[in-house]
């Protein structure tokens, strides 16, 4: 049986993995997961040489990678709105992705082609019978982060379920 391989960028280090998953050649990844990322030079799982399915992103409400693709002058001009145009501003630029906007390739976090995980909080079944409260990640560096008290975060429990082959157990996001 083959081995199960899963390649994890963060942040430019994303866009370096996604380089690596295209030059040529069997690199033996099954799957990969990007966060915090600027752009992976790709579109598709198939440009990364991975099946459907296979490719997961995550990118926190608040972290602020998120503007190379929100047209960085245009955000910069929101805090200058008057109220409540600055609100309707700020929420419009959260949901607006101009393809291509950031010099790495289109956002992989709202890209249709991937499978996009949960960062918020959530509850998940425990093997007792029980729930497990998982934390939610914050703005840049929070993805690989335990809790302060030490308890896994919604990140942490995604990437663990994707290296472990259950993808299926990933929380997507809502």
């Amino acid at each position: 049986m083959p081995a199960h391989l899963t390649a994890i960028g963060h942040s430019y280090g994303s866009l370096t993995t996604g380089l690596a998953l295209q030059e040529p050649g069997h690199h033996g990844v099954t799957d990969a997961i990007f966060y915090g990322s600027p752009g992976i030079a790709a579109t598709t799982p198939g440009e990364l040489q991975l099946a459907d399915g296979h490719v997961f992103t995550m990118q926190t409400p608040d972290d602020p990678i998120r503007h190379v693709y929100d047209a960085p002058w245009l955000h910069s001009a929101v805090p200058l709105l008057p109220q409540p145009l600055e609100s309707v501003a700020e929420s419009a630029l959260r949901t607006m992705d101009l393809t291509g906007a950031g010099q790495f390739g289109p956002n992989p976090a709202t890209n249709p082609n991937f499978v996009h995980l949960e960062t918020g909080a959530v509850a998940v079944p425990d093997p007792t019978g029980g729930t497990l409260d998982l934390g939610a990640a914050h703005g840049h560096s929070d993805y690989p982060r335990f809790g302060d008290d030490g308890t896994p975060r919604t990140t942490n429990y995604n990437v663990a379920a994707v290296i472990a082959g259950l993808q299926d157990n990933a929380i997507r996001e809502k």
